[in-house]
């Protein structure tokens, strides 16, 4: 008996085509998209062809001006024209062998799945460490393969230290394949923080360096160092030392620096 169902046509496909609606269970992939093919689609009506496709890959239209690809206009591909019957989508990555947008010009290939997807989700990105949000305009560590992320500075990733009792190898608080990224964050978070310490530590050394000397002047080579006329030396006792006795000294009777002795008058 002959189906009551309308048979439409498609470019796409040499066989006319009637309306079906997917349930996931069939377990059937799009011949558009290649993507699960649920809810409302076509079939083909030829039993012993597997040709399906969604209605909203039926309806894409055969021209597409993207914001991905300002300079050109994108069309509509049904099949890839490239020697591999394949192409990768210059959007997400994934190679494709279904419906494609595509520049000629610019050898661009977008999946249409992707060419539709909102510009905009929605979606939070929320610190794998303390699960707080991370808002959109900062910076964070992340890792594609685990699908794991943290605050850029404020979530430190440490491992736990090795349990006893037959436990093998380091744990992290991450389990599953999260550990290797987790360990990976704290080198790199553990170095940088050593790097700011270091710097910090340099900036208050030379500070006090300069503070040290901001009252001795060098007057030629091979002189003497003197303090500047009119100032008051205050030399903590640790720094005072005894170099050589002379009378150049305004206020006492060595001057006192990195030398063997202390001088007891050294305030």
């Amino acid at each position: 008996m002959a189906s009551s169902k309308p048979a439409v046509r498609h470019p796409s496909h040499n066989h006319p085509l009637r309306s079906h609606k997917g349930q996931a269970e069939e377990e059937i992939i799009c011949s558009g998209c290649d993507l699960d093919l649920i809810g409302a689609a076509f079939k083909c009506t030829k039993s012993e062809c597997d040709y399906f496709l969604h209605k909203s890959c039926f309806e894409l239209p055969r021209e597409n001006c993207h914001k991905s690809h300002p300079e050109h206009p994108l069309t509509l591909l049904y099949s890839p024209t490239y020697e591999s019957s394949s192409f990768a989508c210059d959007a997400c990555g994934e190679y494709g062998s279904g419906f494609a947008y595509n520049c000629s010009i610019c050898k661009y290939d977008v999946h249409v799945g992707c060419v539709s997807m909102p510009e905009t989700n929605g979606l939070i990105f929320n610190c794998d460490e303390c699960h707080d949000n991370v808002p959109d305009n900062l910076w964070s560590y992340y890792c594609k393969k685990c699908d794991y992320g943290t605050h850029l500075h404020s979530c430190a990733v440490e491992e736990e230290p090795k349990r006893g009792g037959g436990g093998s190898g380091n744990t992290s608080r991450n389990s599953g394949g999260r550990s290797s990224a987790a360990s990976d964050l704290s080198a790199m978070l553990k170095a940088q923080r050593e790097m700011e310490r270091m710097q910090i530590e340099l900036d208050m050394a030379m500070q006090k360096k300069a503070s040290y000397f901001k009252n001795i002047e060098i007057v030629d080579e091979g002189e003497i160092m003197k303090p500047l006329v009119g100032t008051s030396p205050i030399m903590s006792e640790e720094n005072c030392y005894n170099i050589k006795p002379g009378t150049d000294v305004h206020w006492g009777t060595y001057f006192f620096f990195g030398g063997p002795g202390r001088n007891a008058k050294c305030k």
